[in-house]
């Protein structure tokens, strides 16, 4: 419930034009479409689900996304954010075709993060009314896994002021019913690399503490490596109980 309060802080930036690191924010603005929640009142739902003892979900997407939130979502933005969209739109359609292989450090993100994330949106939410696109659906959800298969393919940085850890995770979830299993396996073992502990590549600042298991979360299930997905989400509990 963190998290989401942070997703919607990447849609509107494309590759960074400054070193300077954008600040985030925990208050609720009129132009997200994301609602945010400061941390007691997450603390309380978080408290709330754990009571409920909701299991792991099944299928495709769970992150943030569901079969069962995406229709008022779109007409959310449809009705009150509109533009906000349309900017999404426009960060996906410059990027069409570019290679991006920023690996990020540790003042800003990976440049392909926010590309991955519009593309999958857009593939997730469908084209909308009163927003220009020059793709098809299809098309933007291919583009996004190119980008993403991209960003798997070299050690990207999340750690100190650089920005939440969610292009990898969020973009294999949203986008796992076009991609190939050849596609799932290269990303899914580049998600449970991170998940490690020790492994730095995704470290708690901007980010919170134990957002590196949102791989495992992503691919849990799948039958591609459940008994390792579990292994880090076992170990943390653990540690915690200890």
């Amino acid at each position: 419930l963190i998290l989401l309060g942070m997703v919607s802080s990447h849609y509107m930036r494309g590759p960074r034009a400054s070193a300077q690191s954008p600040s985030l924010t925990y208050s609720r603005y009129e132009d997200d479409p994301f609602e945010k929640f400061g941390f007691a009142e997450t603390m309380k739902r978080v408290n709330a689900i754990r009571a409920e003892g909701h299991p792991i979900p099944v299928g495709h997407p769970r992150l943030f996304i569901n079969d069962g939130n995406k229709q008022a979502l779109a007409q959310k933005i449809i009705t009150h954010h509109r533009t906000w969209m349309q900017g999404l739109v426009d960060l996906a359609d410059t990027n069409f075709g570019k290679v991006i292989t920023d690996p990020g450090n540790e003042a800003s993100e990976p440049d392909g993060q926010p590309v991955i994330l519009a593309n999958a949106l857009i593939y997730q939410l469908d084209l909308m009314p009163g927003v220009t696109y020059n793709h098809t659906r299809e098309e933007y959800g291919r583009e996004g896994i190119r980008h993403l298969l991209d960003m798997a393919a070299i050690d990207t940085r999340y750690g100190d002021y650089s920005n939440e850890y969610l292009g990898l995770p969020l973009g294999y979830d949203w986008l796992y019913e076009l991609m190939t299993d050849t596609q799932r396996r290269t990303v899914a073992a580049k998600l449970l690399a991170y998940a490690q502990p020790g492994d730095i590549h995704v470290l708690a600042h901007n980010s919170p503490a134990g957002v590196e298991l949102l791989g495992p979360l992503a691919i849990l299930g799948d039958g591609i490596y459940d008994a390792e997905a579990r292994r880090p989400l076992r170990e943390r509990s653990d540690r915690r109980r200890a």
